[in-house]
């Protein structure tokens, strides 16, 4: 996650991992049986406290993790004798952060917090179950109850407006589940497996035949997949090409943030490219899925894949490639291969954000 400071307003600084990440914690009290505003509630504090960067280290302070356990100790001893990496251990940000969320659990079911106020008097269990509170109302429970900050300041106006920006956000996400965009990752990966494995489709460069709906070449068959999940790319034609054109489309340059020669940090859906030669489909489990070559060797003979391999899934390797693209799903980040509609966390958490530099923050 990007180093981000405090604005003015709650959408100048929220960046993608945060949004990733918000989703992921959504998800996960979502299945735990909370109600919406308990968890938009939580989610208000989570963004205030650590912007969801589950690797968060207070500067100047002690607290740690997206609600900032002070002293830190109170989650990492726990998160050490359970298994879950923190600290600068980055190397699965998924259970990094898995961690942090069923720590909030444990703490409620063995009643190590939530302390009920007089201006919220709810129990914990009244509060996951409140269906009449408002996000913002949620946020400010979920403040004095469970984070108790020793500043009575403008803090709680902050929690309470990221409250009603993920619920603005998030659902509207859900609502809009039906339309075009929705899905676009799990669609692209389904076709190009099913593609790959159907030996009526082969490999050409033949102009006239490279766009199928028979054969395809290594770039029509990429930009094709991401075309049956409902995006345009009407200016990708070739390898050279593909870059600009899905950056235009919601793509986002992810090369930085992955390794080009073991895979790790990929994720299904992926565009591995390079620009002058070929570019493939990461799907997952260290696979890619490709429109190789003909027959022949060449730019394509005959119909159909007469080889077995003209269009195959293979195991990973770097081309290598030039850069990685990945679609920015919105809030979704890859629910192709989310475990039980979570989904899963791309941000690499940061250490020692400087977070002195607003003077409000407690």
């Amino acid at each position: 996650m990007r180093e981000i400071y405090v604005s003015n307003k709650a959408w100048d600084y929220l960046g993608k991992e945060s949004a990733a990440n918000a989703q992921y914690i959504y998800d996960y009290f979502k299945e735990k049986g909370w109600s919406n505003p308990a968890i938009f509630g939580l989610l208000g504090n989570t963004t205030w406290e650590s912007y969801n960067n589950p690797g968060f280290h207070e500067r100047g302070g002690g607290g740690f993790g997206i609600v900032q356990w002070t002293p830190s100790t109170n989650y990492t001893r726990w998160a050490a004798s359970r298994g879950y990496p923190f600290g600068s251990n980055y190397s699965n940000p998924q259970a990094y952060l898995k961690g942090q969320c069923e720590r909030i659990e444990y703490e409620f079911a063995h009643k190590l917090e939530w302390y009920p106020t007089r201006e919220y008097p709810m129990s914990w269990p009244q509060f996951i179950s409140r269906t009449d509170l408002t996000p913002s109302n949620a946020a400010a429970a979920f403040c004095w109850c469970y984070e108790r900050p020793a500043r009575r300041t403008a803090n709680v106006a902050k929690r309470r407006e990221f409250a009603s920006y993920w619920n603005d956000h998030l659902l509207k996400d859900v609502r809009d589940s039906t339309s075009t965009h929705a899905g676009v990752i799990e669609t692209a990966v389904k076709w190009a497996m099913a593609t790959a494995e159907d030996p009526t489709h082969g490999y050409t460069q033949d102009s006239a035949k490279r766009w199928g709906p028979q054969d395809y070449d290594c770039s029509s068959f990429v930009i094709t997949a991401f075309r049956k999940g409902g995006l345009s790319l009407s200016g990708a034609t070739y390898t050279g090409n593909m870059r600009e054109t899905f950056l235009s489309e919601g793509f986002d340059d992810v090369t930085g943030y992955v390794n080009r020669y073991s895979c790790e940090g990929m994720n299904a859906g992926d565009v591995l490219l390079n620009y002058a030669h070929h570019t493939a489909l990461y799907i997952g489990g260290g696979y890619i899925a490709q429109a190789s070559i003909s027959e022949s060797g060449r730019i394509g003979m005959r119909a159909g894949d007469q080889t077995g391999r003209e269009i195959n899934i293979s195991h990973y390797y770097n081309y290598p490639w030039n850069c990685v693209l990945r679609y920015n799903e919105p809030y979704g980040y890859n629910t192709a291969v989310g475990a039980g509609g979570v989904s899963v966390v791309r941000a690499i958490p940061t250490h020692g954000v400087d977070w002195t530099k607003d003077v409000n923050r407690n």
